[in-house]
């Protein structure tokens, strides 16, 4: 062989796998997965001929057509090389029919592949001259007859793709080099039998064309939304509502406020001993114990120590003028079920009654008994019976409709007895055949014993 291709193809080798793969970190062609689907193509070819043609390297051309999916592609082909007259013999025309396989194995270069394939070759004026295939070439001006033969051939490379658009579609530069291995045996001129094995190498440069719609544009990207940064408002008392919402300025960071600022009002509960009633933080739903409204014995005319404790329910109904209260009557179950739930409902209508002397509005109010239906504690000791013996204030509504003639009464006007009045109202006796005091209502005051 002439000029040594076994080092050709591996220099050629190692240009197209190094310089291959740096054209093609920075070419936008890159995207091989632009490039599937179906493809045709020309390529420029150069032959670097076996001896055993007897002839001097050659230009070609190859078209080519074929299918590609992600890192595989199938292709047939067709070829023709003229490989020059050597020592005064005629061209040798070569020409073939195949198909290849192309495989893309690197994500990191998806455009360099390896080619294989096999096909049929044909060859015309082939110069037959000697027995040997190793021997002397023909001498100057020495003729032979033509001669034309057909050979399978295996063929193997390397190659690149360099991508490109034009008018939305996905060309590629192909370049690849190959091996091409194949045998003819024939008789030669002196009638002796010879198998010739001739190994070419072929370096192929053309265009890729793409055979479907083209790519569509990419969409536009949008430039990154402009952030401006907010300015954490100033919440100078650190209780959790900045500063322009903040209607109390000076609350301590620990303290619980509502939205606007201003701390929370105490949790709605029951007075202690000695303490006043405080519905500030009472709302719809909950329920005040009065602990200590009691009632004389046997009547619905409430105790001094009673009234006292109904004064203190007045000025705070009269600071909460948006709550409506029902006032719930509640007996131990001593006496009869009737008896009971009359008694309830008149020890009722009497803390009402007081509470609207004491300037605080009907309309806001409403009564119920429940006689001995709804106990808090066992009825069968003293202690059981006096819990159950109550009133509670429970709180029905909220709004601006219950404001209306609101407010204690001043401490100049007259006193009220609501309790004369009360005591006409008619308490059935109780039944003489239980042996039982009477039932009082349910006050929730301790220490009034023998009190029904």
């Amino acid at each position: 062989m002439r000029f040594l291709p076994v080092r050709f193809l591996l220099i050629a080798l190692v240009c197209f796998a190094g310089g291959g793969v740096t054209v093609q970190a920075a070419a936008d062609a890159s995207q091989s997965d632009a490039l599937d689907g179906w493809y045709a193509g020309p390529m420029a070819s150069y032959v670097v001929a076996d001896d055993h043609w007897h002839a001097n390297n050659g230009p070609g051309a190859v078209l080519f057509a074929g299918y590609r999916a992600g890192m595989l592609a199938a292709e047939v082909q067709a070829s023709l090389a003229v490989l020059g007259a050597s020592t005064g013999n005629r061209s040798t025309v070569a020409g073939g029919i195949g198909a290849n396989l192309l495989v893309l194995p690197f994500d990191f270069a998806p455009n360099f592949y390896a080619i294989g394939g096999v096909g049929m070759l044909h060859a015309d004026d082939y110069a037959r001259a000697v027995a040997d295939p190793n021997g002397p070439l023909l001498p100057p001006g020495a003729s032979v007859a033509n001669d034309v033969f057909n050979a399978m051939y295996a063929q193997g490379g390397f190659g690149q793709l360099f991508g490109f658009n034009v008018a939305g579609h996905r060309f590629a530069i192909r370049a690849e080099v190959l091996a091409r291995y194949s045998e003819h045996h024939r008789p030669d001129d002196f009638g002796a039998g010879n198998t010739l094995r001739f190994t070419d190498y072929v370096a192929n440069l053309g265009v890729q064309i793409p055979l479907g719609a083209a790519a569509p544009e990419p969409a536009p990207v949008a430039p990154p939304p402009v952030v401006v940064p907010v300015a954490s408002p100033v919440d100078s008392d650190g209780d959790g509502v900045a500063d322009p919402q903040d209607q109390c300025p000076k609350t301590p960071a620990t303290a619980q406020v509502d939205a606007s600022g201003c701390p929370l009002p105490p949790p709605c509960k029951p007075p202690e001993a000695g303490q006043r009633v405080d519905l500030s933080g009472c709302g719809v739903g909950d329920s005040v114990l009065l602990r200590g409204v009691n009632f004389e014995d046997n009547s619905a005319r409430l105790t001094v120590n009673a009234k006292m404790i109904l004064d203190g329910v007045a000025d705070a109904l009269g600071k909460s003028p948006d709550l409506q209260v029902e006032i719930d009557g509640h007996t131990d179950s001593r006496g009869s079920d009737a008896y009971n739930q009359a008694l309830s409902e008149q020890r009722a209508d009497a803390v009402m009654q007081y509470l609207v002397e004491r300037g605080v509005a009907g309309e806001r109010m409403t009564t119920r008994g429940f006689g001995e239906i709804e106990p808090i504690a066992d009825n069968h000791d003293e202690a059981g019976r006096e819990l159950n013996r109550r009133v509670e204030l429970k709180i029905v509504g909220s709004g601006a409709s219950a404001t209306a003639g609101t407010g204690p009464a001043s401490d100049d006007a007259p006193a009220s007895e609501p309790d004369a009045a009360m005591a006409t109202l008619p308490v059935p006796p109780a039944p003489a055949s239980d042996g039982k005091s009477v039932p009082g209502p349910k006050a929730t005051a301790p220490g009034t014993s023998g009190q029904p």
